[in-house]
């Protein structure tokens, strides 16, 4: 079969519901380009620019259309011509963001975790109560410049 000459919806439903070579190849024409400009424009946004991480999020994104594939006739409903590419657009930068948020927060949970064996036997000292105290009435004075 021919796989140029169908719309592109009925090009992804073929390559959803089936596992046609040819299909994908198509497919992977069709919309690389897509799914590329995506994965470069989101990662700019989050300050990443290495080569190795967009193309590592480019084949995520395949791999995620694939193991998504069956509810993809469930989920997508066409209401124009070309709405795909939409789905896919949206699609690519959703699992983009969702990719740097999960990096982000491990991270910044891992910069503020610390061993049970870094805490003091003894607890929190009283120099730490009373610089406690000076930042609450430091943020409450400031805040009040505000209102």
């Amino acid at each position: 079969m021919d796989y140029s000459a169908i719309s592109s919806e009925d090009l992804a439903l073929v390559c959803f519901q089936t596992r046609d070579e040819f299909a994908w190849a198509e497919f992977v024409r069709r919309f690389h380009p897509l799914i590329a400009r995506v994965v470069i424009r989101v990662a700019h946004q989050w300050g990443e620019a290495s080569p190795q991480t967009i193309d590592d999020l480019i084949q995520d994104t395949y791999l995620k259309l694939c193991a998504d594939r069956s509810n993809f006739s469930q989920k997508f409903k066409p209401t124009h011509r070309d709405a795909v590419f939409g789905y896919i657009k949206v699609f690519t930068a959703n699992l983009v963001h969702d990719h740097f948020k999960a990096s982000r927060s491990q991270k910044r949970d891992s910069a503020i975790t610390t061993s049970i064996d870094a805490v003091p036997a003894h607890g929190i000292g009283a120099s730490t109560v009373t610089n406690s105290a000076a930042l609450d009435r430091t943020v409450r004075c400031a805040a009040s410049k505000y209102e």
